[in-house]
């Protein structure tokens, strides 16, 4: 069952990173000035690789208040609905195409 459950989870953390990576990439495209999308892909760099050893600091201490089994479930649910704000109408399908695009 353990086996089972990382593999799992691993795959629902692949699959979102993935969809992440590029409605992220889409929206700074969309959304940022040309000759400030490298500074923004920088900055949004920078904000992310910072939270990483914060969340994997505070990640122990929470498996340990609720339980290993029950941390690794809600890991994969969060990241999974990380990406569900995408589907709405206020999500990546609500910007509007530039100009140059349409035919």
């Amino acid at each position: 069952m353990v086996i089972a459950l990382v593999c799992v989870s691993q795959f629902v953390w692949s699959f979102t990173v993935t969809v992440n990576l590029v409605l992220s990439e889409s929206i700074k495209q969309v959304t940022a000035p040309e000759r400030l999308l490298g500074q923004v892909s920088s900055v949004e760099r920078v904000i992310a690789l910072a939270a990483e050893p914060i969340g994997a600091l505070a990640g122990g201490p929470f498996a340990d208040m609720i339980g290993e089994d029950i941390a690794l479930y809600l890991c994969a649910v969060g990241l999974a609905a990380s990406t569900a704000w995408a589907l709405d109408e206020h999500g990546i399908l609500s910007f509007r195409k530039p100009d140059e695009w349409q035919c």
